[in-house]
């Protein structure tokens, strides 16, 4: 309950921010999707895609760690659909400490990146893999199913 809450918050929040800098852009078709997911040790909130007629911005939301941290010293956060990288971040502690895990996934926009892109061709597909690596060696691999909503559907 408490994820579909942040999720909600997070959809209006994302929503606002991203129309108010996005219809500017130029006269079309703005398509707005918000994302969120979790699993036992991990979840993903304030996740953003928009998709403009010049510009498509995919943003990986903010990590919130749940699970047993056990030293971990380095991730892999990569976002696929149907097996095409959207967008990967990593992260290597090499101070000799653990990570805190709770971080930004980071941002990607380019021109044409995200065309063709619908509700139905992301829900139920978008896939968050996340591969973690401890400080003993010992490495994990999460894969979360990412929960995508569309926000909104703009055009002159």
């Amino acid at each position: 309950m408490r994820m579909k809450r942040l999720c909600a918050a997070a959809f209006v929040c994302a929503a606002a921010v991203c129309l108010g800098g996005c219809a500017a852009k130029e006269d079309g078709a703005v398509t707005v999707y918000g994302f969120c997911g979790e699993s036992e040790a991990v979840e993903i909130a304030g996740g953003v895609i928009v998709d403009t007629p010049k510009e498509d911005t995919f943003y990986g939301g903010e990590m919130r760690w749940k699970g047993d941290e056990r030293g971990i010293t380095g991730y892999t956060a990569s976002y696929t659909l149907d097996g095409k990288t959207l967008l990967e971040s990593a992260v290597v502690d090499e101070t000799g400490g653990a990570l805190d895990m709770n971080d930004s996934l980071g941002t990607i926009a380019g021109e044409g990146s995200l065309d063709g892109l619908t509700l139905a061709a992301l829900d139920g597909r978008l896939l968050l893999t996340l591969e973690t690596t401890a400080a003993d060696g010992t490495a994990d691999v999460i894969e979360i199913a990412i929960d995508v909503r569309q926000i909104t559907l703009s055009g002159k």
